[in-house]
């Protein structure tokens, strides 16, 4: 999520910008879901602008 560029890390807040959020970050949920899963709550942005983002963060992150 830190490589993120476009897309907001973040809980929903009822906007209309894309966000993710890891939800293992929160005690409650870490016992239910994989330390790895992502919730992602997506906005208004141009879909591929924010395939874009979501690729360039992964490469990143699988990179090093």
């Amino acid at each position: 999520l830190a490589n993120l560029v476009l897309v907001t890390h973040a809980t929903s807040l009822g906007g209309v910008e894309t966000l993710m959020e890891r939800r293992a970050r929160y005690t409650a949920d870490a016992q239910m879901v994989g330390a790895t899963l992502c919730r992602m709550s997506v906005g208004i942005e141009n879909v591929d602008d924010i395939w874009k983002d979501i690729e360039q963060a992964l490469a990143k992150a699988f990179a090093g």
